[in-house]
């Protein structure tokens, strides 16, 4: 028998990870201005924060079957184009390490481990006039 997930719950424990937990302070320490800089992707029509920052985005759950869950997220992590991307490599690292630390607890759901399912290429974020690189992270649900 499979339980219910509580998508609204599990994205959320994803985001915190990395603007409050002690697992993403390290990832905090490299932004501009620290949990200020982690943000929702729906916030960027209406804000820019300091640069480097990150922008998360849920995204699907994938699964043939009620038995095993796919969800996904994802990070985007920007900065200035005159910085290049060392610091977007430097960030992708750090939330990379963000997600290994430790467990995700989510009511009656335990995520062992999160990883990450992609990087994508390096580019130029037209509308943001950015640098812009992601990282999708996926995760099984039992």
């Amino acid at each position: 028998m499979t339980t219910a997930i509580d998508l609204h719950l599990l994205n959320l424990a994803v985001y915190n990870r990395l603007e409050t937990d002690a697992q993403g302070s390290s990832v905090r320490a490299a932004l501009a201005s620290g949990a200020t800089s982690v943000i929702h992707a729906e916030m960027l029509r209406t804000t820019r924060p300091d640069r480097p920052f990150v922008a998360f985005r849920a995204g699907a759950m994938t699964g043939a079957s009620r038995d095993v869950r796919i969800p996904t997220w994802t990070w985007f992590v920007y900065d200035d184009r005159e910085k290049g991307y060392y610091r977007i490599g430097s960030l992708i690292s750090l939330i990379e390490a963000a997600y290994a630390a430790a467990a995700i607890s989510v009511s009656t759901i335990a995520i062992d481990r999160i990883e990450v399912a992609n990087i994508g290429s390096e580019t130029i974020d037209d509308t943001l006039q950015l640098l812009v690189r992601s990282l999708q992270l996926a995760a099984y649900v039992l």
